[in-house]
């Protein structure tokens, strides 16, 4: 075989201009050892070069996979609380140091970083770096969904920090962002608050723009960052326009607001007369948690328990829920809403009345008569079902 692979055939001798049976001479004085030798050291070499390429890929590899393995250590401590992000950046090398290794780690693939969590914590720890936070918002508009969505939810959980208002700063000026995404972040920046005062410029001229809805949710996360009465009737303007979801969510803002904004109490008052059923529930809540009173409220929301559309009864029976104590009075009406046709609305008049009933019957009972927990202090109502939240489908 190896006398085979060695000699040409008689096409090539004839190329190389031998004539075959001079050729045929020449291999028979060659000893058959020195081919031998010859393919083994051929051979050898092609095994180094083969080795010495596996190493040298072996050590790019290691190269770019131990700084990855080290940042994913620090993540997922930072992932499970168990680090503070100032120790994390001091371990990564300082600010600098650690905004790029931690987007390295961002663009490898998930099973070399499952912790990207940690890392994009991270990152908005380190926002006041530019750098940081042109990564986040690369996050924000990834094609990888997972991601996408990850980073939304942390910056909806991010503490209240500069860090984190910097990255929401740094996305509103940037011009790739869409108009939906957009007012999203200009609500998370409301609700940062004092911390985010840099983003006053940008948001007041928003207030100035063309768009309806940008203009909605910049005076609502203006007021939490500035403290202005003048938002306040910004707010309360958009309980009179056309769009019924802008009403609802204005609505709901004003009683999260809560005494600051009694001067508005008189365009509730006059919600309460909408034609949509849906404005006049979410007023007659908001004037509760403004107020502290049910002499108005009871009533409303004790007459949309007989409803034709159930997700109105159901939030109807969630608010008394909500009054706590001074709902007594709606027990009767409750009652009746136990042998409710919708299975909801049952359940949850049942948890009410017993929430009613115990804080009725209980040793804490307030000697002023209020609920345990203070109305401007409720938590805002959700939309009833079959309403999308406003912002998310806003134009």
């Amino acid at each position: 075989m190896l006398r085979a692979f060695v000699t040409p055939g008689p096409d090539v001798r004839r190329r190389r201009g031998r004539p075959a049976d001079k050729w045929v001479h020449c291999s028979r004085n060659i000893p058959l050892a020195w081919f031998q030798v010859l393919a083994e050291r051929r051979g050898r070499v092609i095994a180094k070069i083969a080795l010495a390429f596996i190493l040298a890929t072996l050590v790019l590899a290691a190269a770019i996979a131990i700084p990855v393995l080290r940042s994913g250590r620090i993540a997922r401590d930072v992932q499970a609380n168990t680090m503070l992000p100032d120790k994390a950046i001091a371990q990564l090398g300082g600010r600098k140091a650690a905004v790029g290794r931690l987007a390295s780690y961002l663009h490898s693939p998930r099973w070399l970083a499952p912790y990207k969590n940690g890392a994009l914590l991270l990152l908005i720890h380190c926002g006041q770096d530019s750098r940081a936070a042109s990564v986040v918002i690369r996050c924000l508009m990834s094609t990888d969904d997972g991601l996408q969505r990850e980073t939304w939810r942390l910056l909806y959980k991010a503490p209240e920090t500069e860090g984190t208002a910097a990255v929401l700063i740094a996305a509103l000026q940037d011009e790739r962002i869409g108009m939906t995404r957009r007012m999203s972040i200009v609500a998370l920046v409301g609700q940062i608050g004092p911390a985010a005062r840099d983003a006053v410029p940008i948001l007041e001229s928003y207030r100035d723009g063309p768009n309806e809805w940008l203009r909605f949710k910049a005076s609502c996360s203006l007021w939490p960052i500035t403290r202005d009465a003048r938002h306040i009737l910004d707010i309360a303007s958009a309980l009179h326009g056309p769009d019924v979801l802008m009403s609802l969510e204005a609505a709901d803002v004003l009683g999260r607001i809560g005494s600051e904004a009694k001067g508005v109490i008189p365009d509730l008052e006059c919600c309460l007369r909408h034609d949509d059923e849906r404005v006049r529930l979410h007023a007659a809540f908001a004037l509760w948690q403004i107020t502290g009173e049910t002499t108005k409220v009871l009533p409303k929301l004790v007459g949309f328990l007989d409803s034709e559309n159930s997700s109105i009864r159901s939030h109807a029976v969630y608010l008394l829920m909500l009054l706590g104590f001074e709902a007594e009075k709606a027990v009767p009406a409750l009652e009746e809403a136990l042998n409710d046709t919708n299975g909801s609305v049952r359940d949850l008049a049942a948890l009410a009345l017993r929430k009613i009933r115990g804080w009725a019957h209980s040793e804490e009972k307030p000697k002023d008569g209020k609920t345990p927990d203070p109305a401007p202090k409720s938590p805002a109502p959700p939309a009833p079902q079959g309403v999308e939240e406003p912002g998310q489908d806003a134009p």
